[in-house]
């Protein structure tokens, strides 16, 4: 998985190992381009993220054991791009350096929580990575939607976020430990998460995961081997090697460490009939793995939008608040005895202009599959549009469903439409209560397109004569959450598919037969070591040069910091915030270790830097939401 963040810092016991260099050997990162300056802040963000994709804990670097924050993908590699300097500064390189990252060595999933902040018309940099996508068809691109959603601001969500061809994710409240003080609980949106729509009227965000809080490494870079102690952080706080944060920046790596799962499952052969096969493996497109988890997203999870004290905003399936709705592999994917449905895929599927083509599923409970709807997402990605646009859609493609013996002939329309969908590449139908036997045709129509074909990606989901679910989910927290009419959000508890110590699971299923090894490459950056003053190992971290952004060749060059892009020092007295930490906006918590006290938990609104990558003249980024 290839990741793109302020850091890492490399001995977490998270990362460490302490026989091999980063590279090919190493058991968590292969590879690491020092862009910005090759290392982490005191409790970074990017060693957060990287941690909840793939960390996984080692006490001594060598013998891994399971860890209060292992991610989502522990069995994943990572391959490192630093965006972040010391002084607390974004540093990007061009579009195609960043999304290079790890290609080299096969990397297919690239999470990147950071965005514009406040610019959400389609820039030259949606563009970019729209183009680039479509040219690159195995790459799937997961970004963070931004924090800007409070008071339920419409149009927030951040670019590269609102590109087509990407995954926008938003985030959702925890459970448990995971919860603050005063919050509801996991079947609620977090106020901070942007919303949507694009300018242009796309659906955004595209997918939910939990993000206020997540537990995970903490960055200490003058330490060796940091893991956890004899406490776990409670929400919003910090020891040992361990943090906990919020934020949509930290709900993207959940969701790219499904998307890495899977990549995985579809590779493995797991799709024919829920059992690992490799000989029936695929190379699926990123078409392919963006329309399994929005097939399997779930709406009914999500009760509202969690304004604090009580108020809560009505939410609504496809709505600018929650989009297409919450991860949720068990209802995604096939697992034997694992999961509630079996699935059907058709990738890299062609279809010329003016053509419609059917594909035909039957509903078959008779082996104890008991799911009761049938649900089915059309994906394509698409050329890149222009800047500005209004219409960014170029190629509309249409999916509707047909039932056998409709003596009606109702024709389902997508995304909760009762007419074809003209906006976005991204459409969902879910037809509830399909009878057993009963014929389902998936209609794909190329309505209008700008060329003479197009590729897409199908997946259909329903009882189609698999086993049923041997999971006990009658607990699961988005469904058994009471805490609005509580009032106490920390109250809510359960047994089961919770988000027990931090450890974020992939939404109801462990999958714990799904061993990930993702991997990906880009650069070495070797840091030395030293014993500190009191006999501690500590690490002698050198720095790279500073970059500044050039408008005369449209560069960054090293030479020091560009003005006016620091996005730690602007805000923090603000915020109350001290030299030695680093705070996104909303990714706030309090000094106090395993906790956070009245006056710190604030959250205020901080702003970052400027960005100018060619894109926009000199425009404000938030570089981590």
């Amino acid at each position: 998985v290839a990741i793109s963040g302020t850091g890492i810092d490399t001995d977490n016991c998270y990362f460490w190992d302490s026989a091999q260099e980063i590279g090919q050997d190493h058991r968590k990162i292969v590879s690491y381009n020092p862009f910005a300056d090759g290392v982490d802040l005191e409790w970074g963000h990017g060693t957060h993220t990287a941690a909840t994709i793939a960390g996984k804990r080692s006490t001594d670097g060598l013998v891994e054991s399971d860890g209060s924050a292992d991610g989502v993908a522990p069995k994943a590699r990572l391959a490192f791009l630093d965006i972040g300097n010391s002084q607390g500064q974004l540093k990007t390189p061009s579009d195609n350096v960043i999304l290079d990252t790890g290609r080299s060595e096969g990397a297919k999933v690239h999470s990147a929580s950071w965005g514009a902040h406040s610019i959400n018309y389609y820039s030259s940099q949606a563009k970019n990575f729209d183009e680039y996508v479509f040219n690159n068809d195995d790459l799937l691109l997961v970004f963070a939607a931004g924090n800007d959603g409070g008071d339920d601001a419409i149009s927030s969500v951040d670019v590269p976020a609102n590109a087509k061809n990407v995954i926008a994710v938003g985030a959702t409240n925890s459970f448990g430990r995971d919860l603050g003080r005063g919050q509801l609980g996991p079947a609620f949106l977090a106020s901070f998460s942007s919303r949507g729509p694009t300018t242009d009227g796309r659906i955004k965000p595209d997918l939910l995961a939990p993000g206020s809080f997540v537990l995970s490494a903490g960055a200490r870079p003058s330490i060796v081997g940091e893991c956890d102690g004899k406490a776990i952080p409670s929400a919003g706080g910090k020891s040992d090697g361990l943090l906990s944060m919020q934020g949509t920046s930290m709900a993207t790596p959940v969701v790219s460490g499904n998307a890495a799962l899977i990549r995985q499952y579809f590779e493995e052969g797991w799709h024919v009939n829920g059992e690992r096969n490799t000989n029936e493996g695929i190379s699926p497109s990123a078409a392919l793995v963006k329309a399994t988890l929005v097939n399997g997203a779930q709406t009914s999870y999500v009760k509202g939008v969690d304004n604090g004290g009580g108020r809560v905003t009505e939410v609504a399936a496809y709505d600018s608040n929650i989009g297409f709705g919450v991860v949720s592999l068990v209802s995604s994917v096939s697992i034997k005895g694992k999961s509630d449905v079996q699935i059907k895929i058709w990738d890299r599927e062609v279809i010329d202009d003016g053509d419609t083509l059917t594909y035909q599923v039957r509903m078959d409970r008779s082996n104890g599959c008991t799911f009761p709807d049938l649900s089915a997402t059309l994906v394509w990605f698409e050329r890149g549009a222009s800047m500005g646009c209004t219409r960014c859609l170029i190629n509309d493609l249409d999916l509707t469903i047909t039932r056998e013996g409709d003596a009606n002939q109702t024709r389902y329309y997508p995304n909760g439409l009762d007419q074809a969908d003209k906006v976005n590449n991204v459409e969902r139908i879910v037809v509830e209560y399909v009878g057993d036997g009963e014929a389902i045709s998936l209609h794909v129509r190329a309505t209008n397109l700008d060329e003479a074909s197009q590729k897409f990606s199908l997946v259909a989901t329903g009882c189609f004569g698999g086993v049923g679910n041997e999971l006990d989910t009658s607990n699961n927290v988005f469904v058994t959450d009471t805490s609005a009419s509580s009032g106490s959000g920390t109250g809510v508890r359960s047994s089961s598919l919770g988000l027990s110590n931090g450890a974020i699971i992939a939404i109801s299923v462990t999958m714990a037969a799904l061993v990930c090894c993702v991997l990906a490459i880009v650069v070495v950056r070797k840091r030395s070591h030293a014993v500190g003053p009191n006999g501690d190992r500590r690490k002698e971290v050198s720095q790279d040069g500073d970059y500044d952004y050039h408008e005369e060749d449209g560069q960054y060059h090293e030479e020091g910091a560009a003005e006016g892009n620091d996005y730690h020092d602007q805000h923090q007295e603000e915020a109350g915030y001290d030299d030695q930490q680093y705070y996104d906006d909303e990714d706030y918590y309090g000094e106090e270790e395993g906790g956070y006290d009245d006056e710190e938990y604030a959250g205020g609104e901080e702003e970052f830097g400027e960005y100018d990558n060619g894109d926009y003249d000199h425009e404000e980024e938030r570089a981590f939401p």
